[in-house]
């Protein structure tokens, strides 16, 4: 399929983009190690922006998401090309307020865009959504290059990776890792690549995980979605602490700050079995803080789900208290 010239372009990357970002990693996993755990919140883009105050909560904002694909409620009609629609709504749909990224910023937050979601193709029963087999007809190379564009003509801050499609050895597997390394060789030095898989897909010895772990260098950190899978963390986290282990201790050599825990919110009082509210996710945080205490912190999905920050602010003061003077409270 790949011309001999391009295979070996590809092969480089990893060591080139390893190379150039060495001193970038360094810097974050020292940061992470002074005790600066993230709060990340995925943004619908679709819906109303969250006002600043609420902004001001986060330490990263993802976009959410970047597509190739025209929505549709049968199916989404898939640009044959896997051309990315641009520019990216950052939020209240088309237009999509895009003066918002340099707003947040100023707020001291990164933002960052995500490709891909539930839209762009999922592996789950009843899902028909196949975007993403377009792109590997395209070609990694031609996908990283119109999000190296977006990313500089919008003024994000990285792409995260939300693939949530079938995890084959053939196609999905080199096209993410060529798509991870080839971000990493084309953007500046100081963006980001990150992977929000859902936590089914990385269990030890999986594809998705066998194919993380080889680009490790390469990933600046990830996001296991422990709401979208097997794992329960409101009934029983311990599954979702042994799974980071995993990711931490094997996948990263015992660098936990690159592993960014994942709730999706709900209210107090919820039924959900898989999603949890803010005070039960401070509780959780608790318990992987002192397992792990230099953890890339905690993050949601997704934004409309914090309105006035009721999801997220008793999670970052579970960061930010000593143990002995972090309030227990009462859960509904």
């Amino acid at each position: 399929m790949w011309r001999l010239v391009h295979v070996m372009a590809l092969i480089a990357l990893p060591f080139a983009a390893g190379l150039r970002r060495a001193s970038h990693r360094k810097g974050l996993a020292t940061q992470a190690a002074g005790g600066d755990q993230k709060m990340v919140a995925f943004i619908e883009n679709w819906l109303e922006c969250p006002t600043l105050e609420q902004i001001q909560g986060y330490t990263h904002v993802v976009v959410s998401f970047a597509v190739s694909y025209t929505w549709a409620p049968e199916k989404n009609q898939c640009d044959e090309q896997c051309r990315i629609s641009a520019p990216v709504p950052i939020c209240g749909n088309w237009p999509g307020n895009p003066q918002k990224v340099a707003e947040w910023q100023a707020a001291g937050v990164k933002v960052i865009l995500s490709f891909g979601g539930a839209g762009q193709g999922g592996s789950w029963a009843g899902q028909s959504n196949d975007c993403w087999e377009d792109c590997f007809r395209v070609g990694a190379a031609d996908v990283v290059s119109q999000l190296a564009t977006i990313v500089e003509d919008q003024g994000f801050d990285g792409v995260d990776i939300d693939y949530e499609y079938f995890i084959t050895e053939d196609l999905a597997v080199p096209f993410l890792s060529d798509l991870t390394t080839g971000l990493q060789a084309q953007m500046p030095a100081h963006k980001t690549v990150s992977h929000a898989p859902m936590d089914r897909d990385i269990d030890r010895g999986d594809l998705y995980y066998e194919m993380l772990k080889s680009i490790s260098s390469s990933v600046d950190y990830v996001l296991p979605q422990y709401y979208n899978g097997f794992i329960s963390v409101r009934n029983d986290p311990e599954p979702a602490m042994t799974h980071f282990a995993d990711l931490a201790d094997d996948m990263f050599g015992g660098d936990a700050s690159k592993v960014v825990f994942g709730f999706c919110t709900c209210v107090a009082g919820c039924s959900s079995t898989f999603c949890a509210d803010g005070n039960e996710a401070a509780d959780i945080m608790r318990e992987v803080t002192e397992r792990f205490p230099h953890n890339g912190g905690a993050f949601f999905w997704a934004g409309a789900g914090d309105r006035g920050s009721v999801w997220a602010r008793p999670v970052t003061q579970s960061f930010i208290s000593p143990p002995e003077m972090r309030p227990r409270e009462e859960h509904a």
